[in-house]
């Protein structure tokens, strides 16, 4: 079987920005309360980020969860390159192995940053589906279904 390979990304500190705009815009006070929150999602990102050659159902699970937190978080706040610009840093998944050489591009919304992560999720859905046994009826059910999963 042939799977797609994860896209790399670069760490983006993403909760600070969001901070100061809730400071600004709802005071210190709702900044305060958001801040354990918005550092358990950068956590996360981060742990999405070295485990995406792990091939695994659990990196699938952490990275529905951070998409829908950042959906969630995208209809209370605006997480666009005019309100809070955080770069997210993406690199070309099929353009080589060395980070040096790899074309990258980098984004300034919650969206592009999401759509970048659901790619990934389809990803790793191939490459749990390659790596079934086929011979035997549970891991082929468990392939075809991941493959499935990751069509879309």
């Amino acid at each position: 079987f042939v799977c797609v390979p994860c896209k790399k990304g670069s760490e983006s500190n993403i909760g600070k920005p969001i901070e100061h705009y809730i400071k600004g815009n709802l005071g210190a006070g709702q900044a305060a309360a958001c801040k354990k929150g918005l550092d358990q999602l950068q956590r996360l990102r981060n742990d999405i980020l070295a485990k995406l050659d792990d091939s695994h159902e659990s990196t699938i699970k952490l990275i529905v969860t951070y998409c829908d937190l950042l959906e969630g978080l995208e209809q209370r706040i605006p997480l666009t390159n005019q309100d809070i610009p955080i770069a997210f840093k993406w690199y070309d998944c099929f353009s080589g192995s060395s980070k040096m050489f790899k074309s990258s591009m980098k984004g300034y919304s919650a969206g592009f940053d999401r759509c970048c992560m659901l790619f990934n999720c389809a990803a790793a859905h191939s490459q749990v589906a390659k790596n079934q046994q086929i011979s035997d009826d549970a891991g082929l059910k468990t392939a075809v279904k991941s493959f499935q999963t990751s069509a879309g």
